[in-house]
């Protein structure tokens, strides 16, 4: 995402734009820079927090000042590498821990449930929606499949590019779905393979749109 930044400020600096202007759509910009548009959501989020540009909710993204000279810091991993990642990897973990939960951690599981029912759409929800994906992860009881689950959300914690993000949408009013949750939940349950999977893959499909939605 880095590269197609620094081509977009590029393109900022050599098409006239005034603070103020609005940037082509992301649909358009990926063409231009020929990358995938969740590069473009990246490198936008990069330029973002250089200063070079805003962006709006439900409006787009504005050049906030021109910056010429601008000197692009790589700020880590970003929060679509993650979740592409995580779409990867969870609903399989998802699939094996329907095979091994045992009743114990069902009802740990359920607790995890419990308390982001009491937080829900509020930022404490955030660290219990991280309890519930990691401890799903730890029912495996694979340490290099818990240990990555737990790096992924360590990134997103720590990698400026990934915090800044998930700090933006949650002042926009997106939070991690409840239901969402719970039908996962329903499927560990019943040690139903299949809907754990499906149902995972479906949560994190969910939450790559909403992510996306910040842009449009």
């Amino acid at each position: 995402y880095m590269r197609a930044a620094t081509r977009i400020a590029e393109f900022i600096s050599k098409g006239n734009l005034k603070p103020g202007d609005k940037l082509p759509p992301e649909r358009n910009l990926a063409k231009i820079l020929n990358v995938s548009r969740p590069t473009v959501r990246e490198a936008i989020i990069a330029l973002e927090l250089s200063g070079l540009i805003e962006v709006k909710m439900g409006s787009g993204v504005y050049l906030k000042q021109n910056k010429p000279n601008l000197v692009l810091m790589d700020k880590g991993i970003g929060p679509f590498e993650v979740l592409e990642l995580r779409r990867i990897l969870e609903p399989e973990v998802a699939a094996l821990a329907a095979n091994r939960i045992t009743k114990t951690q069902l009802k740990r599981l359920e607790k995890i449930l419990s308390e982001m029912k009491n937080q829900n759409d509020t930022p404490a929800m955030q660290n219990s929606d991280k309890n519930f994906h990691i401890y799903i992860a730890e029912v495996v009881a694979n340490t290099a499949i818990s240990g990555t689950i737990r790096w992924l959300w360590e990134i997103r914690e720590r990698t400026e590019l990934t915090r800044v993000f998930h700090e933006r949408i949650l002042q926009e009013g997106i939070f991690p779905l409840l239901e969402q949750h719970e039908i996962i939940f329903s499927a560990l349950s019943v040690g139903d393979t299949d809907l754990a999977r499906q149902s995972m893959s479906d949560h994190l499909e969910s939450a790559t749109k909403n992510a996306s939605n910040y842009f449009t």
